[in-house]
């Protein structure tokens, strides 16, 4: 059992190190090398983030596999001999036992290693396609790991929870800017509606990606709202951005507040 450890913690640590080397930081004198894991980990630039990502699950995953396929050679009876005596079958069944009950702590392991190096890096900066692309290889390890001992990882999902709400949080932001460019540069035309037309009356497609939709219902609610009268500009604004805070998950109130006053500064 103590094999097994040993192992997920040196070959943690030199998949690490070894991009940590690729990353370009100052190693000649090996002091960085000999720092512990988790501030080795925070040294991996954003670049090589996911592909160490891959190899360290990797190699996790041949690990579990590994103890897996020793667990199921003892269980199907490992060397099977005509002549067994007592003592052989007792050891035989206290190695099952001890090997069953060892495949939760293997899993809480490889736990142990992989959320310090998802929480070293700040991936609100990511494309897209790369934070999903974490995402996807985070939940493949959990999804192994139920199969492996039957338990998830409520530390891991915590550990995505905090990073995709600095990711979204930031992506709103981003998104909040490029409204504001099209706002004070777009061309506006008078809408004929009726006067009793509300924002709240826009109908909003609910099947659009959830992270797209702020960008996309800010942009049409406001297109439209804001052509119905142009002297009424900034109140009508600050109208479109509260009723739309049903689709800001990621932002608070004080946060909301604060973008709706930076918009209200801009010119007519």
């Amino acid at each position: 059992m103590m094999r097994f450890t040993t192992t997920i913690h040196d070959q943690a640590y030199a998949v690490v190190a070894d991009y940590v080397k690729k990353s370009g930081e100052d190693t000649t004198d090996d002091h960085n090398l000999k720092a512990p894991y988790a501030s080795l980990c925070k040294l991996v630039k954003a670049e090589y983030f996911i592909p160490c990502l891959m190899e360290v699950c990797q190699v996790f995953w041949r690990i579990m596999f590994c103890y897996k396929e020793v667990k199921e050679w003892h269980n199907q009876g490992g060397l099977e001999t005509q002549s067994e005596s007592v003592d052989w079958t007792f050891d035989r069944s206290y190695v099952r036992t001890k090997l069953e009950n060892g495949l939760l702590r293997v899993w809480r392991d490889v736990q142990q290693k992989v959320r310090p190096y998802i929480l070293a890096l700040d991936m609100s900066h990511f494309k897209y396609d790369d934070f999903i692309r974490v995402l996807d290889i985070v939940n493949r390890l959990i999804s192994i790991g139920m199969e492996f001992c039957g338990e998830g990882s409520s530390s891991l999902q915590d550990s995505m929870r905090q990073q995709s709400l600095n990711y979204f949080k930031n992506y709103h932001r981003a998104r909040l800017e490029e409204l504001k460019i099209f706002l004070e540069t777009e061309a506006w035309e008078v809408c004929p509606v009726r006067s009793t037309f509300s924002v709240h009356q826009l109908r909003v497609c609910l099947k659009v990606d959830v992270c797209n939709t702020f960008a996309l219902c800010a942009g049409v609610s406001l297109h439209y709202f804001l052509q119905c009268q142009q002297n009424t500009i900034h109140r009508r604004i600050v109208a479109a951005l509260h009723s739309l805070r049903r689709w800001q998950p990621f932002y608070s109130s004080d946060e909301i507040e604060e973008e709706v006053e930076e918009i209200m500064t801009m010119e007519d």
